[in-house]
């Protein structure tokens, strides 16, 4: 049986996400989305906005698994769009 399972890469970025621009951590990225470190509660099926300004990326993903610790919450987030043009001025 074929897994639709991508390969990870590594990674150690920030991730804004919400409009309330909350900071995460990416753990690791994958072809389609990412998995994240956040001391938010997600949910599954959540639609979040991501900015991922060391990437020069924003958009929007779906959360589509979830591991709660004490601490904070393991997500796993698919993009369902995505703008890798952005330019962020402060």
């Amino acid at each position: 049986m074929k897994s639709d399972r991508r390969p990870r890469l590594p990674a150690n970025d920030i991730v804004l996400l919400g409009s309330e621009e909350e900071p995460a951590w990416v753990v690791n990225w994958s072809g389609n989305g990412f998995c994240v470190i956040t001391e938010n509660v997600l949910r599954t099926g959540d639609r979040v906005r991501v900015d991922l300004p060391e990437r020069y990326m924003r958009g929007e993903a779906t959360v589509v698994w979830i591991k709660q610790h004490q601490d904070g919450c393991l997500a796993g987030l698919e993009f369902t769009e995505v703008d890798r043009r952005v330019i962020r001025r402060n």
